[in-house]
């Protein structure tokens, strides 16, 4: 028995010590960031399932490009003067989404990012740029109500003392519906690309 507890012990200490020797300023690791939607918060017993997404008077959401090309900048912009976690931002691409993908949005919780840790070292902020992917295999074709669009946000992490991290690129993927004649994001993936500095 105190054997297994020494082991277990072990196991937990190799761990946390392998949690902090991994910090610091990895310039373009982001191996420790997650990909496509965060999940929901844990804090919240039984999150809605769907909320009444509001929206933003300069967003075209006649426009569905428009809209992803939104999504796309607002996923990746973080700014460690405003945002309180790294992931401020999918909470304000909620005026983009569907209410069911907004309730993700809203009580996604936050794990270990290197960026974030990154950015907050150097008072920095992730500089964004997004341009439309239009050469791309839709998985699924365009209907008047459901369609997909794509676009290719370029990231510059920032610092306001004059640190740069690696730029990277990376594709948003969205699938968007319609409704009152408003496109939203009902579902997104993202795809790192080749071309990153």
């Amino acid at each position: 028995m105190a054997l297994s507890l020494t082991v277990r012990a072990l196991a937990v200490a190799a761990a946390l010590l392998g949690g902090v020797a991994t910090g610091g300023c990895g310039g373009g690791d982001r191996s420790d960031q997650a990909t496509g939607p965060p999940k929901p918060s844990g804090s919240v017993s039984r999150p809605p399932s769907s909320i009444a997404p509001s929206t933003d008077p300069s967003v075209n959401y006649a426009d569905p490009q428009d809209v992803c090309n939104r999504f796309a900048a607002t996923i990746h912009r973080r700014d460690t003067k405003t945002d309180a976690t790294p992931i401020e931002g999918y909470r304000r691409a909620m005026v983009l989404a569907t209410g069911t993908l907004a309730a993700t949005l809203v009580y996604a919780q936050h794990g270990r990012d290197i960026q974030w840790s990154d950015l907050t070292v150097h008072d920095g902020y992730d500089d964004v740029t997004v341009e439309p992917l239009t050469a791309f295999d839709a998985t699924i074709p365009d209907t008047p109500t459901r369609i997909s669009r794509a676009s290719i946000a370029t990231v510059t992490p920032t610092g306001r003392d004059g640190w740069r991290g690696g730029r990277y690129r990376v594709a948003v993927y969205c699938t968007l519906v319609s409704a009152s004649a408003q496109w939203r994001v009902d579902g997104y993936d993202t795809a790192e690309l080749p071309g990153g500095v």
